[in-house]
């Protein structure tokens, strides 16, 4: 951090989390709620319903409730998301103070996410021309979403490119 006034130490030397600001908080928020939705298929209403205590870490499963209040069973390709979730609440307890939330994933000012929220901040980071598939998309997915010119979200392997795609890093 720039010009950091002194006897304030290094973040990252420290056990403290580091402070984001707020855009930096969108960033992180829209690189998580991506991969999510990439990951497991959820819609952006599902995903802002999901609380944290529906995550079940062993299993690397998440509940969901659909239309009509019906519960399903997703799970997690890989056992880094769940990992990577957990960190970020743990995060979010330090920034926010938000002991006996339940949502998955807060805003800038500490409230539960909503799904225009979501979307506002997911479109920031699309590449030009994907906003317009991704707000008009019936049950929008990224795992959906190819913009001419720019990479796949998946390689012929597997992997997964979600990251680079959407160009922010966790």
């Amino acid at each position: 951090v720039a010009n950091k006034p002194e006897g304030i130490s290094n973040p990252q030397n420290d056990e403290q989390p580091p402070y984001l600001h707020r855009s930096e908080w969108d960033r992180l928020t829209a690189r998580m709620a991506i991969e999510v939705l990439f990951l497991t298929g959820l819609r952006v209403g599902e995903l802002v319903k999901v609380k944290h205590s529906d995550i079940d870490q062993n299993l690397r499963q998440v509940r969901v409730l659909g239309k009509g209040s019906r519960e399903r069973h997703v799970s997690f390709p890989d056992a880094i998301t769940p990992k990577r979730l957990h960190a970020y609440r743990t995060l979010a307890q330090s920034r926010f103070a938000i002991a006996g939330q339940e949502a998955l994933f807060f805003n800038g000012l500490g409230r539960p996410s909503n799904e225009q929220y979501i979307r506002r901040i997911i479109r920031a980071r699309l590449p030009d021309g994907a906003a317009g598939s991704f707000a008009h998309s019936p049950g929008p997915t990224l795992g959906s979403l190819t913009v001419p010119g720019q990479p796949a979200l998946s390689e012929p392997d597997g992997r997964h490119r979600a990251e680079s795609a959407v160009g922010c890093r966790l």
